[in-house]
């Protein structure tokens, strides 16, 4: 590595500004899994600088090289730097150490490891200095920039700093050639993450760049120093010092085929890890070369195999919503699988692998791959790109309110895939469940229903702002369901003002605005469905009776946030109406009371009344629809008998 002498390590004077400390948030988030973070925002970063006109897939290089200390460019000036940073390290024994390191490393000639990741038929970094749309710029000279090419990968632009981290020296060099004919150009500079430090009683601040004066990258050619040349288009990305560098080959091969496969496999990504490699005619070869088929499942431990097998082998569920598109979803059935989904959007990287409960294990895969849900779905990720999640800063206003779109994003994307693993379980499944505990009352499969709307279930907790969750939720099938006693129209076939009912038609209450319980005297109000008459004493005065009404209802339990055991009921009927709902545990010949905590319209978020076993001012919506989000006092699950009267 050659030293030109019009070329400069250089950072601004730090005057009165905050100094820059040691644990920088666009670093230090990124220091974890350095493999995993460098290959996942390498590859990104590619993808979307990949020239869709080439026809062809852009193909990334990783190749380790060792340098000595005289072989860093400009290395006394460099050394003079890293020791000003050990001096202003004081109080600070994790700063000390890192450029206390640094500092032996450049002193004592030792073998420095230089990770090399190249790209090609990709657009490169193109722009001027001051575009504040171009690639130049947003990624070497802005923080947080969201203007890529393509804008299919990251939301944050936040990739240098995870490469900037896997260097024990916080520093990267880039190359790069872009453009064609008289718009050809190269490009060539060095970027320092560093902390604020003292060098001849100045005080420079912590970010600075290897290049010319004012800190511009050189695109003069006959200045680049000939190891750093590119011949064609593209960008080559200088990791100086890599950290991890015994088991590097292993470790990002391993995160290419976990996180990659699918552009691999559709034929948008190759990839060559020290001159090995990975393309769509052997990606199936190469995950079943590194990951154990047997061992399909570990913790703390990815394994793409039964992914990959659910998107090549397992059944297909499409279907096109309204805030992210048309997406798609492959489940495949297979004992001993981890009952997870794999989430990926339009670049096909895996963004997470996220549990559903099942009684049949399973292997998923969603996938979002049309611009409109990649935008939105974008909306609901950190910087690492390693969740959906609508507390996210992304997905949230100024006022830290939630972004409707964001919402609906990922109430479509939550209820869409559980929707398909409520599907894998059939009639004859349905026989073979096992029976699962409950407190009072035997959980039984119900014989029909359909999944929640795309509203239902996700916003069940609201009114504690606890909209992230987790991955451990359940997902309770069709068929795991509790009974639900089939709707009838019931009419009112003689009645009398003492408050009985006849034949089960109706029940009877005071003239007030609740309906009684099915336990309450005053003529023995009955259960919808039961005997009519009872044993309780006339009772005085005018008596109400209160109609059952043709509403189809849906009642199911999920596990919620925190462990709670949310109670989801379903109503359709007319629209506009309102009515009141009476919950009880059991079937019509043994039912019982049950202690409600709260009760929630999940449509419009508000909180109902309720009392006894009996909620007030249930409203359907335009479509005839309320659903209600239910949690009991001691927290258990049950088959409820749901009945609906007018209001």
């Amino acid at each position: 590595m050659s030293e030109q002498k019009f070329l400069r390590y250089e950072f601004s004077q730090q005057g009165t500004s905050d100094d820059d400390g040691f644990n920088d948030g666009g670093t230090t988030q990124f220091d974890q899994d350095i493999p995993r973070a460098v290959a996942r925002e390498s590859i990104q970063n590619v993808l979307d600088a990949r020239d869709k006109s080439l026809g062809k897939p852009a193909l990334v290089k990783f190749d380790l090289t060792y340098i000595n200390s005289q072989e860093v460019l400009e290395c006394e000036s460099y050394l003079k730097i890293m020791r000003a940073c050990v001096k202003s390290s004081n109080g600070n024994p994790q700063s000390n150490r890192f450029f206390s390191n640094a500092v032996q490393h450049l002193e004592n000639d030792r073998r420095i490891p230089v990770l090399r990741i190249s790209d090609f038929n990709t657009v490169g970094l193109t722009g001027a200095d001051e575009d504040p749309t171009g690639n130049y710029r947003n990624f070497l000279k802005a923080a947080g920039s969201t203007n890529k090419i393509g804008n299919t990968g990251g939301s944050f632009g936040l990739g240098k700093g995870a490469l900037i981290a896997a260097s024990s020296f916080r520093t990267i060099f880039v190359a790069s050639r872009f453009g064609n004919g008289i718009s050809a150009g190269t490009l060539f500079q060095g970027k320092c993450r560093l902390i604020s430090h003292e060098i001849d009683g100045i005080k420079y601040r912590g970010m600075g760049s290897f290049g010319l004066a004012g800190e511009r990258p050189v695109r003069d050619e006959s200045l680049i120093p000939n190891s750093y040349l590119r011949s064609e288009n593209g960008t080559d990305i200088y990791i100086l010092g890599l950290r991890g560098d015994k088991h590097w080959k292993e470790d990002v091969t391993k995160v290419i085929l976990d996180h990659f496969w699918r552009p691999i496999q559709k034929g948008s990504l190759d990839v060559e890890v020290e001159g090995q490699k990975i393309d769509s005619s052997n990606i199936e070869k190469k995950i079943f070369e590194v990951f154990d088929r047997k061992d399909v499942y570990r913790k703390n431990e990815s394994n793409p195999i039964p992914y990959y097998l659910a998107y090549k082998d397992g059944r297909v569920f499409e279907k096109t919503l309204p805030t992210i598109g048309k997406v798609q979803c492959r489940i495949l059935a297979r004992e001993g699988y981890p009952n997870q989904m794999y989430c990926m959007r339009a670049t096909g990287m895996k963004i997470e692998q996220r549990d559903y409960r099942s009684v049949i294990q399973y292997a998923g895969v969603f996938e979002c791959d049309n611009e409109q849900g990649d935008n939105a779905l974008k909306l609901l990720e950190p910087p690492n790109h390693n969740e959906w999640n609508r507390e996210n800063t992304n997905a949230k206003d100024p006022e830290g309110e939630i972004l409707p779109e964001a919402k609906k994003a990922y109430a479509e994307f939550y209820s869409f895939t559980r929707e398909c693993v409520a599907s894998l379980i059939t009639k004859e499944d349905r026989r073979a469940l096992p029976i699962g505990g409950l407190a009072k009352y035997v959980y039984l499969p119900s014989v029909e229903g359909d999944m929640m709307g795309a509203e239902s279930a996700i916003d069940l907790e609201k009114a504690e702002r606890s909209d992230h969750e987790t991955g451990t939720e359940g997902a309770f099938l069709d068929e795991q369901r509790p009974i639900v006693t089939p709707p009838r129209k019931l009419k009112v076939t003689k009645h009398k003002d003492t408050g009985n009912s006849t034949d089960g038609k109706a029940i009877a209450g005071d003239s007030g605005t609740n309906p009684p319980s099915p336990s309450s005297g005053g003529g023995g109000g009955t259960m919808p469905g039961s005997a009519g008459g009872g044993s309780g004493a006339e009772g005085d005065g005018e008596k109400k009776i209160w109609l059952s009404v043709d509403v189809k209802h849906r009642a199911f339990a999920v596990n919620g946030l925190d462990g709670k055991i949310q109670h989801v009921i379903i109503l359709r009927g007319a629209k506009d109406k309102e009515y009141f709902v009476q919950l009880l545990a059991g079937t019509d010949d043994n039912y019982a009371k049950i202690p409600i905590k709260s009760v929630m319209d999940t449509g419009s978020y508000q909180t109902l009344q309720f009392k006894d076993n009996l909620i007030s001012g249930v409203k359907t919506d335009a479509t005839g629809s309320a659903k209600l989000a239910v949690l009991f006092e001691d927290n258990q699950q049950y088959s409820l008998n749901v009945g609906v009267y007018e209001s």
